[in-house]
């Protein structure tokens, strides 16, 4: 990620998104989740105007990633890969990516900030 990227992300207002960490498969193999929590975020949304981002799984397949939250990096506690994120109460995105960025506004050892690509559940 560029730092011009950064640094606009930044000028977004952060908004607060519910997130439930993953607690393994129930009984019918259905992901099961722990209580959700508030987190805050910056929310970048691809709604397709100015394209879209992509990824690719383990299996070779492309993913669209329509969501992608920016978290800072001093936060005590993080989704992983499998947790679930709610936007606006409504909007439920499984956490397909974490990237820890370094660097750019702190030392190495201390993370500038979290990137996590949300897909659609």
């Amino acid at each position: 990620m560029s730092p011009q990227v950064l640094r606009t992300t930044r000028l977004l207002a952060k908004e607060t998104v519910q997130w439930e960490a993953f607690n393994g498969l129930d009984g019918t193999g259905s992901p099961a989740y722990l209580t959700a929590t508030d987190l805050s975020a910056h929310v970048v949304e691809y709604d397709g105007s100015k394209g879209h981002e992509y990824l690719v799984d383990a299996a070779g397949t492309q993913v669209r990633i329509p969501v992608v939250l920016f978290v800072d990096g001093d936060t005590a506690s993080v989704p992983t890969e499998q947790d679930r994120i709610t936007i606006d109460s409504t909007r439920v995105f499984t956490v397909f990516q974490k990237t820890t960025v370094h660097g750019l506004t702190y030392t190495r050892a201390t993370p500038d900030h979290f990137k996590f690509a949300l897909r659609a559940e």
